[in-house]
């Protein structure tokens, strides 16, 4: 309908960094959507709203329209929206140096992922508690972490998630002081990266 057409001018604006006009169209799209009972829809222009501040880095602003979508998308107990927002929320206070928050976040996430068998964001939440423990000098839990995401992306031949994967496990090896294992996961990280043409 209209509102999924606002939402896909949205998206058009969103790719060209247009944020200010992208807004706009997902705010129509909230409008619209809102008028019509859509809950799922207004909850999905909020939660992109969100992303695009905090690509801003307008923290605030992102937290209030995430946290608008992770309370709509509970209402209608859509729960493998519900642990993507919330690891979007965490994404928010990760780059906001707040890794305890997010991490507390991430390992709700984690269990929502896991109750509706949503084996990709159950990797990507242990990535992203792998990158808190790194930036928090943890290695040994951010090791822990990555690895516990690249058996999953492994098993499901998740590609593109197993490229930027090895990436950190190369960063962590490379910080505890194992050369030889980062370059070897560098390696892998950039031949997935050149097969998936990334």
């Amino acid at each position: 309908g209209i509102s999924a057409c606002y939402a896909n001018l949205g998206v058009n604006a969103w790719e060209q960094s247009n944020y200010k006009v992208a807004v706009g169209y997902y705010m129509e799209a909230v409008r619209i959507d809102s008028a019509m009972h859509d809950t799922l829809g207004v909850s999905s222009a909020y939660n992109n709203i969100g992303i695009i501040y905090a690509i801003q880095e307008d923290f605030d602003a992102a937290l209030v329209y995430l946290n608008k979508a992770l309370e709509l998308r509970r209402a209608i107990n859509n729960m493998r929206e519900v642990g993507l927002t919330l690891r979007n929320i965490a994404g928010v206070y990760a780059d906001k140096e707040e890794c305890e928050k997010a991490l507390e976040l991430l390992a709700e996430a984690v269990e929502v992922s896991q109750n509706v068998g949503d084996a990709r964001g159950e990797a990507q939440c242990y990535e992203s508690m792998a990158e808190c423990y790194k930036w928090m000098g943890q290695l040994d839990n951010a090791l822990e972490y990555a690895n516990k995401a690249y058996d999953i992306l492994y098993a499901i031949g998740y590609k593109r998630g197993l490229a930027s994967l090895n990436t950190l496990l190369g960063d962590v090896y490379l910080e505890l002081g194992d050369a030889q294992k980062a370059i070897t996961h560098y390696v892998a990280g950039y031949e997935l990266a050149l097969e998936l043409g990334m």
